[in-house]
């Protein structure tokens, strides 16, 4: 199942990329890495926090019930974070050009 959930999450990402090929070439080499290690580090800090720290605050609360909602909060909390970091650094790095306005 693993594997199957990494090449789901390549294809879309491959599909996305090509799906923008226009903006993508329009960024310089350091720029596209730039963007790939802040992915990385954006995904690496919401996984810990998520992880140990959801964890561990769930696992304080006695009742099951409230240690999953407070769980779920944390996910929402992070993801929220995250997509907001997520953001500023693609418009800094991209100088504007990335995210998109819809």
């Amino acid at each position: 199942m693993d594997s199957l959930s990494l090449l789901v999450s390549a294809v879309l990402v491959l599909i996305i990329v090509y799906k923008n090929k226009d903006i993508w070439k329009k960024l310089t080499s350091f720029q596209r890495v730039w963007i790939v290690l802040s992915f990385l580090g954006v995904v690496a800090v919401a996984y810990v926090a998520i992880y140990y720290g959801g964890n561990w605050l769930a696992g304080q609360i006695s009742n099951t019930f409230l240690g999953f909602l407070v769980f779920v909060l944390i996910v929402f909390l992070t993801l929220s974070v995250g997509k907001a970091i997520w953001t500023g650094l693609l418009r800094t790095i991209t100088k504007g050009l990335l995210p998109q306005k819809k």
